[in-house]
């Protein structure tokens, strides 16, 4: 069995693509780790159609998808879930608070702050 506490390596691509495609700050473990924790609550370690976030079908996802299984988008990578992520967080003005904490650059010495920030938001 596979230890919990590990960080596994699509867990840090995923994360990192997030972050890449919100242009947010793909340099900060513990923003990395926060869309790690965020993955893991919603989805554990098993998800179904490669949407760890467990996202349902919307405009943003459309030509992203594959398609819809219970309710919930099937997309073909990880890739396509994260920009399909990033694209949910960048669609409403709601989310707004979640992309300005993956993207602003944290003084030094101050980066676990914005992984806190990511996650509060």
């Amino acid at each position: 069995m596979a230890d919990p506490y590990q960080t596994r390596a699509y867990e840090v691509r995923f994360a990192y693509r997030v972050l890449s495609y919100l242009r947010g700050n793909t340099y900060n473990a513990y923003l990395l780790l926060a869309i790690i924790a965020w993955m893991r609550v919603e989805s554990g370690v098993s998800y179904v159609g490669n949407n760890p976030l467990w996202l349902k079908p919307g405009t943003f996802d459309a030509s992203i998808r594959l398609t819809i299984k219970n309710g919930y988008s099937v997309y073909p990578t990880l890739d396509a879930a994260a920009r399909a992520t990033a694209r949910k967080l960048l669609s409403s003005d709601a989310y707004r608070v979640i992309v300005q904490a993956a993207r602003y650059t944290p003084k030094t010495g101050a980066e676990g702050r914005q992984g806190q920030d990511f996650i509060a938001a």
